[in-house]
């Protein structure tokens, strides 16, 4: 590829990204200028409005283009694959200043990219010998292979048209999201006791369900550990209801 055709690709495609601050190359019929142009941006507006929708759904048409404008005019990529532009969305959205009427903006663009990212992350093999039905207490209590666990200022998971906070309530929201054994994406509003369950559990040292709330009331310093181990069961029953604990296997 010669110099000259480089120059004329950087300069084609500056245009389409920023059509009223970058000049076009010389010579190119506006009429077909217009057709890309009009491709590019509907495209990429289509694909992040499906990628995003209660987002979507929190501007009317002319917000909604001009911060898809941005995104194509100010963002830089980081990679050409089209199935990765909600992260780059994200990442730019992170780099935005905070809109002051949807101060939540990124924290909800992260969550509804988790969900995207949880629907397509590979599996790894199913875990041998998981017993469904298993003693959660004296069992190895065995997670869905995929989920991902997110700390957010803001509700996230209740915003919507009718519902859009100005203020981050005093609590951080802790949320994990998940694919059940039926591969549908879910998610658990966690509270901190079972947000640090989840984690030790990820962490597949081998412990018993047992164990590892015996290590949860230590680290609360609990007077009664048996108070912790019975709030603990029932937050396992509830995973394991939900999907994202399997089972369990031998400790």
């Amino acid at each position: 590829m010669t110099e000259r055709l480089r120059e004329l690709q950087r300069r084609f495609t500056a245009h389409l990204r920023d059509p009223e601050g970058r000049a076009p190359p010389a010579g190119l019929p506006e009429q077909r200028l217009e057709v890309y142009r009009e491709l590019v941006f509907n495209n990429l507006e289509s694909f992040i409005a499906t990628s995003f929708p209660v987002l979507r759904s929190l501007h009317d048409e002319r917000q909604w283009n001009v911060l898809i404008r941005e995104f194509l005019r100010r963002h830089h990529a980081h990679t050409p694959l089209f199935p990765r532009l909600p992260l780059e969305f994200v990442s730019f959205l992170r780099e935005q200043p905070v809109d002051p009427e949807r101060p939540f903006r990124y924290e909800l663009a992260h969550y509804e990219w988790l969900e995207i990212e949880v629907a397509n992350a590979p599996a790894p093999p199913p875990a041998d010998s998981v017993d469904a039905a298993g003693d959660l207490l004296r069992g190895r209590p065995c997670l869905a292979p995929v989920h991902r666990l997110a700390s957010y200022r803001f509700p996230v998971h209740t915003i919507g048209p009718e519902r859009q906070p100005r203020e981050p309530p005093p609590v951080p929201t802790c949320l994990v999201v998940f694919r059940d054994p039926e591969l549908e994406v879910r998610f658990l509003e966690l509270n901190p006791v079972s947000a640090r369950l989840l984690e030790r559990l990820a962490g597949d040292s081998g412990l018993s369900g047992r164990a590892h709330l015996l290590a949860i009331a230590e680290e609360l310093q609990h007077p009664d550990p048996e108070v912790v181990i019975r709030g603990g069961l029932e937050i396992l029953e509830r995973m394991r209801r939900a999907g994202l604990v399997l089972g369990t296997r031998p400790p």
